[in-house]
């Protein structure tokens, strides 16, 4: 179920930048067929948010948790002149954490994707990102967005909008390397209404310090990278 993206070369026309619209789906579904472009997992097809030239974005359907697959590209998907991609074998597993990013930095270092529980303002250093984003601070409820978490409890099917909050199990959180306390942990899982997106709702522990601190989520054992970082000012007075 986590969002991922595939480059290539002609998977549509030049100047095509086509996503998925409330419109587009199918009894309830992400579509599987965008613009007449599919994506297989060995014989499953896999849900399309995005079509460009050179780049698709979609969600993996239910896969093995282990082991490998192959993966290709149709175009004119279901049609008799369809033309189908070479095939790529990739590694599978039941989770691959990954954070959403406020900017994404070639150093691999880059802050998260993150809202205040309470007004929902985007939480970042403003000097770096702009406006509408206010430092984080000790105690505060955060909400950071991620995919690749696996399949929540109950599972959905791959394309679903998720009608409720509904949770994953086993996860771990750490900040600059050190587990947080299981009680800061309010809530892992999906994010309604959105498919293929999770949401980490944190409380940032009392005695954090001004700055950037390094977040890493773990889901049976399967880690994010290191580099995610969350940045952290004074507590308001």
């Amino acid at each position: 179920n986590a969002i991922l993206s595939i480059f290539g070369q002609n998977f549509a026309p030049p100047g095509t930048s086509r996503k998925v619209s409330g419109g587009d789906l199918v009894n309830g579904l992400v579509p599987t067929n965008l613009i007449g472009v599919c994506v297989l997992f060995g014989t499953q097809q896999a849900p399309m948010f995005l079509v460009t030239p050179g780049q698709l974005s979609i969600q993996a359907p239910q896969l093995p948790t282990s082991g490998s697959i192959w993966v290709q590209v149709i175009t004119n998907c279901g049609t008799t002149n369809q033309l189908m991609s070479n095939t790529v074998t990739v590694p599978v597993q039941a989770a691959a954490p990954e954070f959403f990013y406020a900017a994404v930095n070639a150093s691999g270092k880059s802050p998260v994707a993150a809202t205040d529980g309470v007004t929902m303002g985007g939480v970042g250093d403003p000097t770096r990102l702009g406006a509408g984003f206010a430092l984080g601070y000790p105690g505060e409820v955060v909400v950071i967005y991620a995919t690749g978490l696996g399949v929540s409890s109950p599972a959905y099917e791959p394309g679903a909008l998720p009608p409720v909050a509904t949770p994953v199990t086993n996860v771990t959180v750490s900040i600059d390397g050190t587990p947080v306390n299981p009680s800061a942990i309010q809530y892992v899982g999906v994010t309604p209404l959105l498919a293929g997106v999770y949401q980490l709702n944190l409380q940032l522990p009392a005695g954090i310090t001004p700055g950037d601190h390094t977040i890493t989520i773990s889901v049976n054992g399967a880690s994010s990278p290191s580099g995610p970082y969350i940045s952290t000012g004074a507590a308001p007075m």
